[in-house]
């Protein structure tokens, strides 16, 4: 009776040791990730973020600007030179100028979307405490680029989104976010330091169908520039 109790306990424990191995291995992942981007108190020094570039959206190029002011105000810009789009929020409103000059504010769905966008361009996954979030290990993949430790990541308010991050160097090489019936995903390549924080200068977001992938190529980075809020604003 007594070594069945040893082994029920042992079986107990083992259970136990598992399971807390699983949540800790989910955050060790996430601190190795921030480091290989530069580490916490790099990011925290980025108040305001500049980016441009050029963008291949389904056969259509054109240019891009994104604007963003720590933790919640974003802006997107896209010339294609026969239409402009304009995406932003000022952190309670999430509007959008759209190819015909129409502004709106967006939808329950498109908000969600968007805000995701932000809470993940901005790196809110990083400080839960001050921004909500649940997170999930979904185990390791592989595939023909490399093999990946797989995180699950929602923010509150906003889409699940799946992180694969490289085994060796803790970068985030894609991730995988359903939108509407179609699981897209996004491939970042080309990583560069600047200021001390990996900043990927390749994107390519795919649902699988190549005439509707939407390529960017960056052209410039730049941290802490003086940027006038009214920009975040709806116009």
């Amino acid at each position: 009776m007594r070594k069945k109790m040893t082994l029920h306990l042992v079986t107990l424990l083992l259970l136990l040791l598992s399971n807390l191995g699983w949540a800790i291995t989910s955050e060790e992942i996430l601190s190795k990730h921030l480091q290989a981007l530069g580490g916490k108190d790099n990011l925290l020094t980025i108040k305001t973020t500049f980016i441009r570039g050029t963008i291949n959206m389904g056969g259509l190029q054109g240019e891009f600007s994104i604007s963003s002011h720590f933790p919640d105000l974003s802006r997107m810009d896209m010339d294609f030179k026969i239409f402009q789009i304009s995406t932003g929020t000022d952190g309670k409103i999430y509007w959008m100028k759209d190819q015909n000059n129409k502004i709106r504010e967006l939808e329950k769905t498109e908000r969600s979307f968007a805000l995701t966008e932000n809470y993940f361009g901005n790196y809110l996954y990083f400080f839960p405490g001050e921004f909500k979030r649940e997170l999930n290990y979904s185990g390791e993949e592989k595939d023909s680029s490399g093999e990946y430790y797989v995180l699950e990541i929602k923010p509150e308010g906003g889409e699940a989104r799946q992180l694969f991050i490289n085994k060796n160097t803790y970068l985030l090489d894609k991730y995988q976010q359903k939108m509407d019936i179609d699981l897209t995903t996004t491939y970042l390549k080309d990583y560069r330091d600047i200021e001390g924080i990996k900043v990927p200068f390749y994107s390519r977001m795919t649902t699988g169908k190549p005439q509707y992938d939407v390529e960017a190529i960056t052209a410039e980075v730049k941290f802490n520039l003086e940027s006038d809020p009214l920009i975040f604003q709806m116009p």
